[in-house]
């Protein structure tokens, strides 16, 4: 066995057999692949990684968390970097590009992730607010790991924000998902909701508190090493499909995907966004005053806590060729729209001891969604 042969060895391979002298010029061209390159059989059973993922979350010392948030940063920074110049206005755009060179294939940029309709299942998680036990029950049940070990690796694990505050068990569901996006780095994309910020900018927060008693010695450079990774979390995902997935909604002026890139202020009204039912607000976008301690409709709007009306959510859609939107922030929320143009997913709830709506008194059933 001498391995693959070079490219000049297949040049020379290729003459020989058809004859053809010098004066005729050609070359090798490797022909990239829609879904992830094959990876070497991994050693390790579908029961010893799901092992090393969630019995170690919440043991590991202030050392060990501080390599891992290390790792999964670089792994964020070199998605950044390899996914310069590929955005384009609109997903048809993205897609059209893909499909002209061959390669197609998800990055990032900007602050919004593309993945392209040849991959394989999309499974959507909602707010975890601290509850590992949900987290673990929608890995087992979706199956995974045993794809990501075992099957095709073409899933994508799309985590549409808020893991911390709320429940009790943020460190355990923050090291699992670091575990996840480590181990599989082309399969995992964690988004960013209105929890995953600074310290002091939403209410309830908890999060610095649990890091800082946990780690007493080195937490609050852990802390900050979680601030940076939220800051560099995807705001939007688009995919090739027209599924469009954010945290909370869109934004105020409806953006194409270009003018959107690395639009801080966008998306922040993104992650707060909620949606209103036609009766309440029949078009446009208005602030949501539940937002703010006045009640006071501009003011919300101008801090970025935004009501979306049907009608404008068909608008952003339009704009950056959209067909529906997946959205997590709100329990208890169905669809207000008269149109089946967005769908709430709310996965912490009734079924987890850990769920922080039971002690609120406000269960709701752990959902997840999985798009073949």
């Amino acid at each position: 066995d001498k391995g693959e042969p070079t490219d000049e060895e297949q040049v020379k391979f290729i003459r020989e057999r058809l004859g053809l002298d010098e004066s005729v010029a050609f070359e090798v061209v490797t022909t990239p692949s829609s879904t992830p390159p094959a990876e070497s059989p991994s050693s390790e059973t579908v029961d010893e990684v799901k092992k090393a993922i969630f019995e170690k979350a919440g043991k590991r010392n202030d050392e060990e968390v501080l390599k891992s948030l290390t790792e999964v940063e670089k792994i964020l920074n070199d998605e950044e970097k390899s996914g310069e110049g590929k955005l384009r206005r609109t997903i048809d755009e993205i897609r059209e590009d893909q499909e002209k060179s061959g390669k197609e294939e998800m990055f990032y940029e900007g602050g919004i992730t593309y993945i392209p309709s040849t991959r394989g299942r999309i499974i959507a998680v909602g707010d975890l607010h601290g509850d590992s036990l949900t987290l673990k029950h929608i890995i087992n049940k979706s199956g995974f790991i045993e794809n990501m070990i075992k099957g095709d690796k073409s899933d994508v694990l799309v985590f549409m924000g808020d893991y911390v505050d709320r429940g009790p068990k943020e460190i355990e569901v923050m090291e699992i998902l670091m575990e996840l996006k480590k181990r599989f780095p082309n399969n995992v994309v964690l988004m960013r909701g209105d929890h995953e910020t600074e310290e002091g900018k939403v209410i309830p927060q908890k999060f610095p508190s649990t890091i800082r008693r946990a780690y007493p010695n080195k937490g609050e450079q852990i802390l900050h090493e979680y601030f940076h990774i939220f800051e560099k979390l995807p705001s939007l995902v688009v995919c090739g499909n027209g599924l469009v997935i954010t945290h909370g909604g869109i934004p105020a002026t409806s953006s194409d995907l270009l003018n959107l890139k690395n639009n801080q202020e966008a998306f922040f009204q993104m992650r707060w966004a909620d949606p209103a039912s036609p009766q309440l607000l029949p078009k446009g976008i208005i602030g949501n005053y539940q937002k703010v301690e006045s009640k006071n409709l501009d003011k919300a709007l101008n801090m970025g806590f935004i009501l979306y009306s049907e009608e404008a959510a068909k608008e952003f859609l339009n704009k950056i060729g959209g067909k529906a939107i997946l959205r997590a922030h709100e329990y208890g929320v169905t669809n207000p729209f008269t149109t089946n143009i967005l769908w709430t997913i709310h996965s912490t709830g009734k079924g987890s001891s850990e769920s922080a709506r039971l002690y609120q008194r406000k269960e709701t059933n752990p959902t997840f969604a999985i798009f073949d």
